[in-house]
């Protein structure tokens, strides 16, 4: 898998992280189980969206703070995040 196959994640506090589609898929699926968590329906939506996107033209996905607390949650031990 090359980096330009990788999802690029970005907090709002300005840690990445780079993210191949399995595990975007399964961060997308445990912020669904998270249901009315603030935030997390819009993160899934926001990953779904782009693992859709033809890698050549993928765009960073960028969450808000609102979807901070949902996102750790659901991409911890799937995700290695990085500070920028």
């Amino acid at each position: 898998m090359s980096v330009g196959d990788l999802l690029t994640f970005v907090r709002a506090d300005g840690a990445t992280a780079l993210v191949g589609d399995r595990d975007a898929r399964a961060v997308a699926e445990a912020l669904w189980e998270l249901g009315l968590l603030p935030g997390a329906a819009t993160a899934a939506t926001s990953i779904a969206a782009a693992i859709k996107t033809r890698a050549v033209v993928r765009k960073p996905v960028q969450f808000t703070e609102r979807e901070g607390d949902a996102l750790r949650r659901a991409s911890t031990g799937r995700v290695t995040w990085s500070r920028a």
